[in-house]
């Protein structure tokens, strides 16, 4: 519908497959140099390409679970597809918005689009955020708190048995949900009316802990090793060892 008036039959197919396939594995390559920039106001692109990455990020046994049991309501639904489609949308839309709001006024970003354009780059965003990788506006302009925002929406994920990576939204949800319990001091976990294990709940922080050590440690390096000023002193004798340029 878009790509084939403007690009012909056989690239404009090549092009649609490629990014087909690419959205649904999460994978976040384009053969765009700008990924989807030129499409920021464009629905067709940037809506196929979302419902793409968010439907393979929820998970393989979700979209069984829903293909099986899917019309016998959602209370006949396992746990851990209730918890996917309830939190998803919740992260959507929580992005979406956070986004629009942050950048709305940035020339550089969302403030350069019209206002359909603004909340549907903002849509893109925050579900791509998630591990899809795609891009409708210039990430390297955002500010701070928008980039605090899409860090915390790649580091949750999307589900288990998903193409997507993170810990994981039903990682997140538990944490949440025993944390939630703590403070409520209750002395177990409910989520949708089941009991979950501490097992599972300590399965869980283990995650997120280790997650986020292993990010710590990373920025840290980013950080001595890119900055000209730390370079300057605090790897001076080991300057040897780096790349040369």
């Amino acid at each position: 519908m878009r790509w084939i008036p403007e690009m012909g039959w056989s690239q404009g197919v090549f092009y649609s497959i490629f990014h087909a396939i690419s959205a649904f594995n999460n994978a976040g390559f384009a053969l765009f140099s700008d990924s989807m920039m030129s499409f920021a106001s464009e629905p067709v692109v940037l809506l196929v390409l979302s419902g793409l990455f968010i439907f393979g990020g929820l998970g393989f046994t979700v979209v069984s679970d829903l293909a099986i049991n899917g019309k016998k309501g959602f209370s006949r639904l396992g746990l851990h597809t209730k918890i996917m489609l309830t939190a998803t949308p919740i992260l959507l839309l929580g992005g979406t918005l956070f986004f629009f709001l942050l950048e709305r006024n940035n020339p550089e970003t969302l403030g350069a689009l019209p206002i359909g354009g603004q909340w549907l780059s903002a849509f893109f965003q925050s579900a791509s955020a998630r591990t899809a990788g795609f891009n409708s506006v210039d990430i390297a302009q955002f500010g701070q708190p928008a980039l605090l925002i899409m860090i915390i929406l790649m580091l949750i994920g999307a589900g288990s048995t998903s193409t997507g990576g993170g810990i994981k939204v039903s990682t997140f949800a538990v944490a949440f949900y025993a944390t939630w319990a703590f403070l409520r001091q209750k002395q177990y976990v409910e989520i949708f009316n089941r009991t979950v294990s501490w097992q599972t709940v300590t399965k869980s922080l283990a995650i997120i802990v280790v997650s986020g050590a292993i990010l710590t440690v990373a920025m840290f390096l980013l950080m001595v090793t890119q900055q000209p000023n730390l370079n300057k002193y605090c790897l001076k004798p080991y300057r040897h060892l780096l790349p040369s340029d």
